[in-house]
């Protein structure tokens, strides 16, 4: 298990980093999971981009369970270059997107093996068009 300090957030000192990402402006993306109390609550799991590791906080998003039995597992997290912050749910089965002011605009996916369905959701990747890559595990595939 690897813990991290994350300097001057709303999450406690010690947390349990489940990604790491870098926005346009070279802010660090960070995604924790409520096991470790993140300091979020009703078991969401906290997005916070940061100046840097010791830096001050840009901004924070709670990534909020879409069932009461599933805690959501941040797994992967990418930026867009108009500043958004897309983190995959591999517990979930979905993709979120955060606008440039941290807000939940879209969530997409559940599971499945369509298109638009993941099993298990990892890694993200955003194109220079903005289309949003994720790597499903349990599919043994990418998507767009």
């Amino acid at each position: 298990m690897y813990y991290a300090t994350a300097a001057n957030t709303h999450m406690s000192m010690r947390v349990r980093l489940a990604c790491v990402g870098v926005t346009a402006e070279g802010y660090i993306a960070v995604a924790a999971h409520d096991d470790v109390k993140t300091g979020s609550s009703n078991g969401a799991a906290r997005v916070a981009v940061v100046e840097s590791l010791a830096g001050r906080v840009i901004g924070e998003c709670d990534v909020k369970p879409t069932s009461k039995d599933v805690p959501p597992r941040p797994y992967g997290v990418a930026t867009t270059e108009l500043g958004h912050v897309v983190v995959s749910d591999s517990a979930n089965h979905c993709v979120y997107v955060f606008d440039n002011e941290y807000r939940l605009t879209r969530r997409f996916g559940r599971r499945g093996s369509r298109n638009r369905q993941f099993k298990s959701p990892r890694h993200l990747a955003v194109t220079p068009n903005n289309d949003i890559m994720v790597s499903d595990y349990g599919n043994h595939c990418v998507k767009a």
